[in-house]
């Protein structure tokens, strides 16, 4: 294996804890950041869309095309079509307790009402992503209340479709169910539960697993590859493969510790054998699938600080962006496998 190589390197004046790669446009990286005012107790932040280009292939740059301004970010989350003939559109978890639908210039479409209980917005996802020429989509947001809450969005706004105590602690994650089923979503918390809901019924999960993390579920990543597969990343610094083939019963197939808590899981867009990992302290990681393990098989050292931002370039999966917290980075790189 290569050694991997960094094609271009931004720094920030906030601490910068998210990048997603365009889903329409390969060289457009849209890029988070949360600042904490200790002094005032104000939480901002702002969503960057920056353009990568450059000459050389090996020598990039990144320049500032478009930026909102608002509360501090904690998730983004692209839907490659709009309503209608609308172009990408960009879901936003801030910390004020809203949900703000961006459109690709950064314009705000939608948004929910801020948080009466001063809970923040931990992670938003598409449930049913909008379609060319469709009316409506689903999402789900997680909050620091432990609560998460469905949303329908249609060119009326975003309506409220249910909010229900889903952990005992901080829900940090939330996402699709696997495979194409829009009924189904997954939530994960500080409590160590990960869970499943169907919006058919009701308030409980339809499964819970509550033993095999050891701490936090900082993450959950259906795969797009195989339809009843998903990951896990944990505070308790493991990566962990599920199945869900055995109704109501879902295993886990195969586990890696990588140094770190895993805050963030992407799966390569192409490959279905790797997965990239922002490990909190111990940087960012390439994991393989190898038969029936999971090896840690890349570590990017060029980043020192909490590892939180990670994704791969849509749709070839050549590049690899990654945003570090305390320094205010981001670097695009390109893997030595790739």
């Amino acid at each position: 294996m290569g050694t991997a190589s960094t094609l271009a390197t931004l720094h920030l004046t906030e601490n910068t804890d998210l990048v997603a790669w365009s889903p329409r446009e390969p060289n457009e990286l849209a890029i988070g950041t949360y600042q904490l005012d200790k002094s005032s107790g104000v939480r901002s932040g702002h969503v960057y869309l920056y353009t990568l280009d450059g000459a050389d292939e090996e020598e990039q740059r990144l320049s500032l095309a478009r930026e909102w301004a608002g509360p501090g970010v904690f998730e983004m989350a692209w839907a490659g079509a709009g309503l209608g003939d609308q172009g990408p559109l960009l879901a936003v978890a801030l910390t004020d307790g809203s949900v703000r639908i961006l459109d690709a210039q950064l314009r705000e479409l939608a948004r929910t009402d801020e948080s009466e209980e001063d809970a923040l917005t931990c992670c938003v996802c598409w449930l049913e992503a909008p379609r060319t020429g469709s009316a409506s989509a689903t999402l789900l947001a997680s909050y620091s209340d432990g609560s998460a809450e469905r949303f329908q969005l249609a060119e009326s706004g975003l309506r409220p479709c249910g909010r229900w105590k889903a952990h005992d602690l901080e829900a940090w994650a939330a996402a699709p169910g696997v495979g194409a089923e829009p009924a189904i979503a997954f939530t994960g918390g500080d409590d160590g539960a990960i869970k499943a809901w169907d919006s058919r019924a009701g308030d409980a999960p339809v499964w819970a697993n509550r033993r095999e993390h050891t701490a936090g579920v900082c993450c959950i990543a259906p795969s797009p590859h195989l339809d009843h597969e998903f990951a896990t990343g944990s505070y308790d610094e493991s990566v962990r493969l599920w199945d869900v083939r055995w109704p109501g019963r879902p295993s886990v197939t195969a586990s890696a510790a990588v140094g770190g808590g895993v805050w963030r899981l992407r799966w390569h867009p192409r490959d279905p054998a790797r997965l990239l990992a922002a490990a909190m302290q111990h940087g960012f990681v390439i994991v393989h699938r190898c038969e029936m393990d999971l090896v840690p098989d890349e570590l990017y050292p060029h980043q020192q600080t909490l590892a939180y931002g990670a994704d791969w370039r849509r749709p070839g999966g050549d590049l690899v962006a990654t945003a570090s917290f305390y320094d205010n980075l981001v670097h695009v790189w390109r893997p030595g496998s790739c």
